[in-house]
């Protein structure tokens, strides 16, 4: 398992290249759904990347882990040397991988869509492409997309993320840059 940083310019270049899978595949979406935060950050710049003259419409959803606490470690992380971090994020992937196997990781929330994009929805056969930055167990993806699937039939969804980092999350990515056991540190990351 590795740790790698995808800050500023890399980062940029990584959501380019991961747009350009996209393209290669010859898949357009008609709508492109960030999930928050960082596949927000993420599609955002996939949709920028793919929407010259094809009108993507582009939205973002949130969904939360239960139990998510938010204890403000950002600036005790920022001073610790890149080493350490990268150990604790391995730790961490391999505690929450073993957690996993003796509990379903679950998510929980209100997933609400603006009626412009309910009304995109509804018409079907529509291309979705669900953007997030990574995938650990699988479980947030999973849930938007059951609900997807559920309540609005007959559109095609595809997920692409940066990295998947567990061997068989609960689902999986049509798009992706790593999926070999890569943590990505990105903008966003307390330890950034």
């Amino acid at each position: 398992m590795r740790v790698i940083d995808l800050i500023g310019n890399n980062f940029i270049l990584a959501c380019e290249e991961l747009a350009e899978k996209v393209t290669i595949a010859n898949y357009t979406p008609d709508l492109i759904i960030g999930v928050l935060t960082g596949g927000g950050k993420v599609g955002q710049i996939i949709h920028d990347k793919l929407d010259i003259s094809k009108n993507i419409f582009y939205t973002e959803v949130k969904i939360q882990r239960k139990n998510k606490k938010n204890i403000p470690l950002r600036k005790i992380l920022k001073k610790t040397p890149k080493i350490l971090t990268n150990y604790l994020r391995i730790f961490e992937s391999k505690f929450l991988l073993l957690k996993s196997k003796l509990k379903e990781p679950s998510r929980f929330g209100v997933i609400d869509f603006s009626e412009e994009v309910v009304i995109l929805l509804k018409q079907g056969n529509k291309n979705i492409l669900l953007v997030d930055d990574a995938i650990d167990s699988g479980a947030t993806l999973k849930t938007i997309s059951d609900y997807i699937n559920k309540n609005y039939p007959n559109n095609i969804i595809k997920i692409a993320v940066i990295t998947i980092t567990n061997k068989k999350p609960m689902i999986g990515a049509d798009y992706y840059l790593f999926h070999n056991h890569t943590l990505v540190r990105f903008p966003w990351s307390n330890d950034a």
